[in-house]
């Protein structure tokens, strides 16, 4: 059983089932809770943020993690968790994300742990993370097909912003498998995207830092 005082926080359900298949093909201990935040009429991303003072405020509370898109702006979400942590009271949270994933610990606080989808470094999401789990992506022929067919759609019939696009390629990538328009985290059980790349390894190794390793910090609430 998860638990209840190690906490993952993410934006919506695809992420928590991305999750849950990849921390089962790496056998990460079910050591932490993971939580969907998404809800109707309020992002998962609001949600957190705002909600943020009273998960960190749990008495029993040891370890924190907030995993999010960055979207189109990695800086600006970075400093707008940052300013939160620095309001709440982690003066050590730096200034700049870690590229492999940021780690703050506080005497007397709980540990937190920041993940910016996809690689802490660029702007994107989920789907930009999922695209890189690919097989061979850079030179992955069916992938080249998906993304010149997307490409070539006539401007006047494209029906999606531009900051969708990524939603698009990998749903259209998952439209023809074998068994198409499998759900992410099935995806990756099927082996249609791989649990075994450099990215994946990357957000594993920042989860086992941040949960499965002794604890770095113990919360004293008085």
């Amino acid at each position: 059983m998860a638990a209840k005082n190690r906490i993952l926080l993410v934006e919506g359900n695809d992420d928590k089932h991305v999750l849950y298949s990849l921390t089962k093909a790496y056998d990460i201990p079910d050591c932490f809770e993971i939580r969907d935040r998404n809800s109707e009429g309020i992002s998962g991303w609001k949600r957190i943020i705002e909600d943020l003072d009273v998960e960190l405020d749990r008495s029993d509370l040891e370890s924190l993690g907030i995993l999010v898109d960055a979207d189109e702006n990695p800086v600006g979400r970075w400093h707008s968790i940052r300013d939160r942590l620095l309001g709440l009271g982690y003066s050590d949270t730096p200034v700049n994300a870690s590229s492999d994933g940021t780690i703050v610990v506080h005497e007397n606080k709980p540990t937190v742990g920041i993940w910016l989808m996809p690689n802490n470094e660029d702007r994107g999401m989920l789907e930009d993370f999922l695209a890189a789990l690919i097989p061979d992506y850079q030179g992955n022929r069916l992938w080249q097909h998906v993304t010149e067919s997307v490409g070539a759609i006539p401007r006047e019939e494209v029906r999606f912003p531009d900051a969708r696009k990524s939603k698009v390629l990998i749903h259209t990538w998952l439209a023809w498998q074998n068994e198409p328009g499998k759900p992410f985290g099935q995806a990756i059980t099927a082996n249609y995207l791989s649990a075994r790349t450099a990215g994946s390894e990357a957000l594993i190794q920042w989860l086992r830092r941040l949960f499965v390793d002794s604890p770095q910090s113990v919360p004293q609430h008085i």
